[in-house]
C-alpha cells in the first residue's frame, strides 16, 4: 500500500512534466525562456502546433491571420454566425477564424489579408475587447496586467511587429487572468511594471511613410500616380494628419488635417516633386517628414520598425519560414480595387487603384500586373515585390487587368480582374 500512495504522489509531481514533454520536440523553444510555458499551454490546448521540421519559430513576425486563429482557439473554436463578408479568398485554415473575428468587431474591411502582420495596437486591443473591455482602456489594461513583461516590448509602438513568442505569451497570460490567476512574477513585479508603463507612455511622436508609384521620365518632365500612407507613432495619439505638395519649392494644400492618413494624386512637371507629411497628436504636438516623389529609390517600401533583440542563447534561429497552419496550401491571390470610374455608352474613363494579396505557396511573392483593352496588352510591368498599380485608363470597349503573383518555387497564378464590372 505504502508503494502505491508513493507512486501515485511521484506521478502527481512528475505529471506536469509529462504534459509538457510534447513542446520538447521543438528544438527552438528551451525551458527558461520567457515563452517556455505560453508555447507548452498553446500545444496543450490545441491552440498551435508549431512550424514544422520541429520548430515553433518563436522569433518568425507574426501573421494577423495566425493571431486570430490563435486567438480564435483559445476561445474553444466557435462557428462563426455571419454570412462571409470579404470580396477575397480566405484560405481555408483562416477562414473561420477571420468570420468569428469580423462578427466581434475585431476587423472590418471588405478583404482579409493573411498574410498581413500582427501590430501591436492589433495585438493589445484584440484581447482588450476579447476580456470584455475591462478597465480604462485597452493600453492601461495590459500593462497593469503585465502582458509585456520580459517580451522585449518594452515601449509601446502601435505599429510594432509581433512574433510568435510574443503573441503567444501574451494569449497565455491573457487566459491566466481569465482565470484568475496572478500569482506569476509577471503579474507582481510592481516596479517593472511601473517603468513599463512610464515606457509606453513617454514614446514620442514620430511619422513614417509607404509609398507606391508608377512614374515615366523624359528629359526634366514627369508623369507619375502615387499612393501615399502615413503612420503616425508614440505622443498621445488621436492623430491628425496634413499633406502639402511641394512643386520646385512652392508649396500647396494636397489635404488639411483630418483622421485620413492617405492620399492618391497623379502629378505632372518639371523640376522637384515633394509631399510633405505632418501628424499631429492630441496634445498639439507635431512631426513631418518630406517625400521625394522623384527618387528612384523611393517607394514600394514598408515602415521600418524595430524589432527586438533576443540573446542568441534563448533560441534557434535556424527555424523554418513557412507557417504549418497554412502549410501544403495552393497558391493564391486576393485583390482590392479603388479609385473613380465614369461609363457613357462604350467608352470609359478609370482612375485605377488595385492592390493584390498573395496566400499559400512558399512566400516571398513576386507580383507582375498586364492591362488588357479590347483583349490586347496595352501596358505590363516586369516582376517585382510591389504588389499595387495606379494608373489613369481612358477607351472605350472591354477594360481588364490581369494579376500574376509567383513564389519562391516559381509557381505562378493569375487572376482577371474586369475594371467595368458594376
Amino acid at each position: 500500500m505504502k508503494y502505491k500512495i508513493m507512486l501515485v504522489l511521484l506521478l502527481f509531481l512528475f505529471l506536469p512534466c509529462i504534459a509538457n514533454a510534447a513542446t520538447f520536440n521543438f528544438t527552438d523553444v528551451r525551458s527558461g525562456s520567457y515563452y517556455f510555458d505560453a508555447v507548452c499551454w498553446a500545444v496543450e490546448n490545441d491552440i498551435s502546433n508549431g512550424t514544422g521540421n520541429n520548430k515553433f519559430s518563436p522569433n518568425q513576425v507574426c501573421s494577423k491571420a495566425q493571431f486570430l486563429l490563435f486567438l480564435w482557439r483559445s476561445n474553444g473554436a466557435p462557428e462563426p454566425g455571419i454570412a462571409n463578408p470579404f470580396n477575397n479568398n480566405v484560405i481555408e485554415t483562416y477562414y473561420k477564424p477571420a468570420l468569428w473575428a469580423y462578427e466581434k468587431g475585431f476587423i472590418s474591411g471588405p478583404i482579409f489579408n493573411s498574410t498581413e502582420i500582427c501590430d501591436l495596437e492589433t495585438l493589445v486591443n484584440s484581447l482588450w475587447y476579447n476580456a470584455g473591455r475591462p478597465g480604462k482602456d485597452a493600453f492601461t489594461w495590459a500593462v497593469n496586467n503585465g502582458l509585456n513583461l520580459n517580451t522585449g516590448i518594452n515601449t509601446y509602438s502601435k505599429y510594432y511587429s509581433c512574433n510568435r513568442g510574443q503573441v503567444i505569451t501574451f494569449l497565455y497570460r491573457c487566459d491566466k487572468l481569465k482565470n484568475g490567476d496572478k500569482e506569476s512574477d509577471n503579474f507582481s513585479d510592481t516596479e517593472n511594471k511601473q517603468n513599463s508603463y512610464d515606457n509606453w507612455q513617454n514614446d514620442e511622436l514620430s511619422v513614417k511613410t509607404s509609398l507606391s508609384k508608377s512614374m515615366s521620365l523624359a528629359g526634366g518632365y514627369y508623369n507619375l500616380t502615387f499612393r501615399l500612407t502615413a503612420y503616425a507613432d508614440g505622443g498621445s495619439g488621436d492623430y491628425q494628419y496634413k499633406f502639402e505638395l511641394i512643386q520646385n519649392n512652392k508649396t500647396t494644400n494636397l489635404a488639411d488635417w483630418s483622421e485620413n492618413n492617405t492620399i492618391s494624386n497623379t502629378l505632372s512637371g518639371n523640376g522637384s516633386c515633394e509631399i510633405r507629411v505632418s501628424v499631429q497628436d492630441a496634445d498639439g504636438e507635431e512631426d513631418s517628414v518630406v517625400v521625394d516623389l522623384l527618387n528612384i529609390n523611393s517607394g514600394n517600401h514598408k515602415p521600418d520598425y524595430n524589432l527586438p533583440n533576443y540573446d542568441n542563447n534563448d533560441y534557434d534561429d535556424d527555424y523554418d519560414d513557412n507557417d504549418n497552419e497554412s502549410d501544403n496550401q495552393e497558391l493564391a491571390i486576393g485583390f482590392s480595387q479603388s479609385g473613380f470610374k465614369s461609363i457613357a455608352g462604350s467608352n470609359y474613363s478609370i482612375d485605377l487603384k488595385l492592390a493584390a494579396y498573395a496566400n499559400g505557396g512558399t512566400g516571398d511573392y513576386q507580383y507582375r500586373f498586364e492591362i488588357i483593352q479590347n483583349g490586347e496588352i496595352t501596358n505590363s510591368n516586369d516582376w517585382s515585390q510591389n504588389n499595387a498599380i495606379s494608373s489613369r485608363l481612358n477607351g472605350s470597349g472591354s477594360c481588364e487587368v490581369r494579376i500574376w503573383v509567383k513564389d519562391t518555387n516559381g509557381t505562378t497564378v493569375s487572376q482577371l480582374v474586369d475594371l467595368l464590372r458594376k
